[in-house]
């Protein structure tokens, strides 16, 4: 059975016997609003430069039969209106390419309200 393992910037590939799957993670959804909240006036536009570059990748590798988020989707440790928002749009545009798998990381642990009726499978580990 054939194997490969390709990165991809910061994403990695594996297409093995026919199954093609795209890895990222350490996304942290929210990180500009927690620094807003902070003090620190930014804009860097993270949610809509993170989804151009993804298009970019997911371009690049045609198709995929599954999208694995590997944790800490969002930032913070609770979810508010705006990570919400931004955790919804981010997920939809995944879902156009593919089903999303999210292995939850420490920082999510309040994601399955933000989560409710997107279609993300979502558990604690994956073998």
């Amino acid at each position: 059975m054939e194997k490969n393992e390709i990165f991809l910037g910061k994403c990695l590939h594996i297409k093995s016997g026919g199954e093609s799957v795209l890895v990222l993670g350490d996304i942290h959804l929210g990180f500009e609003e927690a620094l807003r909240k902070r003090g620190v006036s930014i804009s860097l536009d993270i949610e809509k430069n993170l989804i151009d570059y993804l298009k970019k990748i997911l371009e690049r590798v045609k198709k995929v039969s599954y999208i694995v988020i590997l944790g800490d989707l969002q930032d913070e440790f609770k979810t508010n209106y705006k990570e919400t928002q931004a955790i919804s749009s981010f997920i939809n545009f995944l879902n156009k390419y593919r089903k999303v798998l999210l292995i939850k990381g420490n920082h999510d642990v309040v994601l399955e309200k933000a989560l409710n009726g997107l279609g993300v499978f979502m558990q604690d580990y994956f073998i």
